[in-house]
């Protein structure tokens, strides 16, 4: 009875890790990561990786099934205090700033919002960046013209987010030993 129990709790084990198997693994310059149940790499150049949560549209500016996305670009010495600058000459509210870690390694995390009175959709955004590893990952809603809910898309989708981030385990770095 003891082997027929185990042999049951096996199968059991067995069909919950396939199923819960839904998100994808992907390998991006030195760097590692695993996108949620129903994301896909929309764009993946040696300089920058998008990825979001559904299919962009076929015409250009057209969202298609995207609500959010994130972009993750290789940036020589990026900076926080240059993302700072930004978000204050586009006079957006910053709304977080603060210390993390990506796969260990510091990095500073900032999150602005804009209210729509620039002319564009309110929107609110996430920027993490990571010095040691040349690496900026932008987190946003993909709004429209006349869209006015990006700031609650975005928070709809926090999770996705941070999972993603969570989930960044670095290699090498493309330069090691050369």
């Amino acid at each position: 009875m003891t082997r027929r129990v185990l042999a049951v709790l096996a199968a059991v084990a067995l069909l919950v890790g396939a199923c819960g198997g839904d998100d994808q693994a992907v390998a991006w310059r030195d760097l590692d990561l695993r996108l949620p149940a129903g994301w896909t790499v929309v764009n993946d150049q040696a300089g920058a990786l998008y990825v979001a949560d559904g299919a962009p549209g076929e015409e250009p500016g057209e969202p298609g099934d995207l609500e959010v996305g994130i972009q993750l670009s290789s940036e020589s010495a990026p900076s926080s205090a240059d993302w700072r600058l930004l978000v204050d000459d586009q006079g957006w509210t910053l709304e977080r700033d603060e210390s993390i870690t990506v796969d260990d390694l510091p990095a500073t995390l900032l999150e602005f919002s804009s209210d729509g009175s620039d002319g564009r959709p309110p929107t609110r955004e996430q920027v993490v960046v990571v010095p040691s590893r040349d690496l900026v990952i932008l987190s946003q809603a993909v709004t429209v013209q006349g869209q006015e809910d990006g700031p609650e898309v975005f928070d709809d989708h926090v999770d996705d987010f941070e999972a993603v981030r969570d989930s960044i385990s670095f290699g090498a770095p493309e330069d090691f030993g050369g």
